[in-house]
């Protein structure tokens, strides 16, 4: 299985899009899909986004924005070959209690 980081600028094999890597999504079934951000367009309008199958796209090169986080997927059951070998990193971003009330994101 191929790996991919985030950030890259990538090629979707079959329908031609090409974009940014800015997500991934691993399913228990072992799929590894991919979130693609397109350019905008010559006008500046926004392109959808899109869900690819990590096994369609090509890597083009590194993007213009290189990652903030060195985690992939806060699980350990993902298969271990498609993520990217950066160290696992526990997030505490999000809601509800924490040990330390003043790490809240909402300040409780």
């Amino acid at each position: 299985m191929k790996k991919i980081d985030l950030g890259v600028k990538v090629r979707d094999n079959v329908s031609g899009v090409c974009g940014i890597v800015a997500g991934l999504s691993v399913y228990l079934n072992g799929c590894v899909s991919c979130m693609i951000v397109p350019p905008v367009d010559k006008d500046g309008k926004k392109s959808d986004i899109h869900w690819i199958d990590l096994e369609r796209l090509e890597v083009l090169g590194m993007g213009k924005v290189a990652p903030k986080l060195d985690v992939y997927v806060a699980n350990h059951a993902q298969p271990e070959d498609a993520i990217s070998d950066a160290p696992f990193v526990p997030l505490r971003v999000a809601g509800g209690p924490h040990d330390n009330p003043a790490e809240s994101p909402a300040g409780h």
